[in-house]
């Protein structure tokens, strides 16, 4: 009997399960922690650990699969960021740290080029009120939308 190579000793803690858009790498959620691994691969790089409450919500390819961006508290303040680092795990930033917003919501997207993020943030994490856009390595973060937003929805790019 031939066994295959074990990413996960338990497949119902993964979540997110998504090829990255080169197709070379795959990446997911378990228990909290950002993992990715290649075909064959028999022990998973974690880019992101979670540790007890901590951990990573949401993650999403950016357009040439070089990057990821997450939704995470990795913190232990129960403050949710919008993390951004290059797909070998290498260069983690934290988005938007100073826009005067207590939470980021789970809502980002990735522009077409890669060059920027739309997100969410507000006072609280189920209330998102205002959309942001930033550049991919956190600077330039500008307010697109009134604080008088409410009921945000998911956020995706549509090309014209």
């Amino acid at each position: 009997l031939t066994v295959g190579p074990q990413i996960s000793a338990d497949l119902s803690d993964v979540t997110d399960l998504e090829w990255s858009p080169t197709g070379s790498t795959f990446g997911y959620i378990e228990l909290g922690s950002l993992k990715t691994a290649a075909p064959g691969q028999t022990v998973a790089d974690t880019l992101l650990t979670a540790n007890g409450q901590e951990g990573v919500e949401k993650y999403q390819w950016s357009p040439d699969g070089s990057q990821i961006a997450a939704v995470g508290n990795l913190n232990g303040l129960n403050q949710f960021e919008l993390l951004v680092l290059n797909a070998d795990g290498s260069g983690l930033i934290s988005v938007a740290l100073d826009i005067g917003c207590d939470q980021i919501a789970n809502e980002f997207a990735w522009s077409p080029d890669g060059t920027q993020i739309a997100f969410s943030a507000g006072a609280a994490r189920n209330d998102p009120d205002r959309i942001y856009i930033a550049e991919a390595d956190g600077s330039g973060v500008t307010r697109v939308s009134d604080a008088s937003t409410f009921d945000i929805g998911q956020i995706s790019n549509i090309s014209n």
